[in-house]
């Protein structure tokens, strides 16, 4: 597995889970813990997330050792209203993008399935794009967190483009004139695409 791919892994586990720990993820990634602590180290120095003992949090996440036993009460049993698809486990439709626009959020991390040739963010259902769209406003910080594969493909619902995210994280090689075309709209750039060392 190339770097860019696993430091892209990193994150998505970090925005699904509020933290990883470092052992945990060489496990996972089938690399050695150093690996593990270079990347946290790079991601770290990007501002993406916060090292903590053991592992990392995601930015504006504590500890969960510490989170889970504070405010206890007030954080149980809380889901946003909709259907629920089964294959992700996530709530979807009207009731969840009206109960999300209530919420606000420091730093927000997305996925892709799809972003076009004129850098449109896709996603095959309309009810995704919606809550998608939605999230990304609610968010004071946005990043993108995409490989190589999801660009110049397409997909049946636009939810915005690259120029709505704080910064897009990827292997994805922009040519100079793309470059220049999204800084110009305040996009900023992370490339994960670097060679790393064997262990």
């Amino acid at each position: 597995m190339m770097m860019a791919e696993r430091q892209i892994k990193i994150l998505n586990m970090i925005q699904e889970d509020g933290s990883v720990q470092a052992q945990e993820l060489a496990t996972k990634l089938n690399v050695s813990p150093m690996t593990i602590c270079r990347d946290l180290e790079r991601l770290q120095k990007e501002g993406l997330i916060e090292r903590c003992h053991g592992g990392a949090v995601s930015k504006t996440e504590v500890a969960y050792a510490d989170k889970s036993v504070k405010n206890h009460g007030q954080k149980e049993l809380i889901l946003c209203g909709g259907y629920v698809q089964k294959s992700t486990g996530s709530t979807l439709g009207y009731y969840t993008t009206q109960m999300i626009e209530d919420f606000r959020f420091d730093t927000g991390f997305f996925g892709a399935a799809a972003i076009s040739g004129d850098f449109h963010v896709l996603t095959p259902t309309t009810d995704k794009a919606f809550l998608k769209r939605q999230l990304v406003k609610q968010c004071q910080q946005s990043f993108l967190a995409v490989d190589d594969s999801k660009f110049n493909r397409q997909g049946m619902n636009r939810i915005n483009c690259l120029a709505d995210y704080t910064g897009i994280i990827t292997d994805h090689e922009f040519k100079e004139q793309e470059k220049a075309a999204l800084r110009k709209t305040g996009v900023r750039i992370i490339s994960v695409n670097q060679e790393e060392s064997n262990d």
